[in-house]
This record gives C-alpha cells, structure tokens and sequence, in this order.
C-alpha cells in the first residue's frame, strides 16, 4: 500500500487538500515533561543517569519510543525486552503521569491555527511518535482533540520517523495523495519523515534554544502566527 501511495507523488502538480500536524513540540512542550519523567523512571529502576542521559533529549527528538528505548537499554547494558518490558511499563508510568498533571496547555497560536485550517475546509490528522494510548489523552487534555478526523500513532506502524509510513498512513486516511498534505513538524527527524513522503513541510522552531536543533522545512516559523492559508497554499504553487 505504501509504496503505491508514494508512487503517486510523481506527479508534477496537486492542490493542498489536508493538513497534518505533529504532536509533541507542535500542539503541546512535552519535552521538559517528558525528560524529568524518564529520569526519574530510571532512577524508580535502579538506573543511576548522568550526562549521557542529557543527549539522549537531541538524538532521539521526533524518533520512535522503540528507538529510544533501544539506546537506553544498549547504553544501560538491561537485559529487558524493549518491546515486551520496557517500553509498555514506561508508557503506563507515563500515561499515569500525564493524568496527574493538574493542567496542560496547548503552545501559544496554534488552537487559533488549527481554528483557521478548519474554518477553510481542510481536514487535519495527527501524526506522533508516541502510543495511540496517550494521544487522545494528551489531545483531550490540551483542548484540541474536536479538530483531528485521524490519529496516527507509533503503534499504527512499523517503521517510525524518519522513515514516512506514518505520513503516507495519514494520507492514505485522509483520502488524498500524500503530494497533496502539508505537515507542520518541529523536529528533523519528522521533516525528513514527511519529506520522504513527498509532502509539504513547515517547521516549527519556536520551542528550540539551541540553534543547531532547528529543523528546515520549505516553510520555518518561529510563531503559528506567522502561519497562513493563503501561505500554505502558496506552498503547492512551486
């Protein structure tokens, strides 16, 4: 299925017909959340982190849970499963997590984006490198779970970004051509996704301190405001 759905980005024009947004560093900072978080899981499973730990937050940005946890298990020398054990026990501590937190907010523009995008009759799906079990929850909790038609999840596919399936999953959703999607990411390994399935990209840098971490779409931002219809739009007459 995939690799009909990219054959079909040959073609040399299409008009915008969706809109698919990241998750995690798009509609809601987890990224402070989710660190201190991991932390202290390691730390409940007897794991002592220093500054290996801190470099794990600029490899792993917009990458698969699996391909995290993959380093974390070859870099703390566990002999758990990554698939069976240690991942499902992380995503329930976190799950867990995000439900305690007394408010969450979504990053500052984007509801009035996502308001915009609706209102000129595009549809929106959701792509995220995290568990389909925390992203309704995540979405709820922020507010913004009525604009999304689709969610695609880590879980939803084999391959996690960089690679496109779950972009190309997204279009194939949606009902349109992948060459026919815009996608507003934050993330390099998410541009290079979105790329790969031959999609308009936006990259969302407002979040970013350090410079080197900006990701390069044929859109960058700094602010959801600066983010326009007719903008989007004119993306697809190049």
């Amino acid at each position: 299925m995939y690799e009909e759905l990219n054959r079909l980005t040959t073609y040399p024009f299409h008009n915008m017909k969706a809109v698919i947004f990241d998750m995690d560093g798009v509609l809601v900072d987890t990224e402070d959340i989710y660190y201190s978080f991991l932390r202290n899981h390691l730390h409940d499973m007897g794991i002592s982190t220093g500054q290996e730990f801190d470099s794990f937050r600029d490899e792993f940005r917009g990458s698969s849970t699996f391909d995290l946890w993959d380093k974390i298990k070859e870099t703390y020398d566990l002999s758990h499963s990554v698939r069976d054990d240690l991942v499902p026990t992380a995503r329930k501590a976190y799950l867990e997590h995000i439900h305690a937190l007394p408010s969450l907010d979504a990053i500052p523009g984007v509801q009035s984006l996502l308001e915009r995008v609706v209102a000129a009759g595009f549809p929106l799906a959701v792509v995220s490198s995290s568990s389909r079990a925390r992203m309704p929850v995540m979405l709820q909790k922020i507010g913004l779970l009525k604009f999304f038609c689709h969610i695609v999840s880590s879980d939803d596919v084999k391959k996690g970004k960089p690679d496109p399936e779950c972009y190309l999953l997204a279009a194939n959703k949606l009902g349109v051509n992948p060459t026919e999607c815009v996608v507003i990411e934050d993330a390099i390994h998410g541009v290079s996704a979105a790329k790969g399935a031959r999609m308009k990209t936006v990259a969302f840098n407002g979040l970013k301190i350090d410079e080197s971490q900006y990701a390069r779409g044929d859109i960058d931002v700094m602010s959801f405001d600066e983010v326009t219809i007719e903008k989007l739009k004119k993306l697809f007459d190049e």
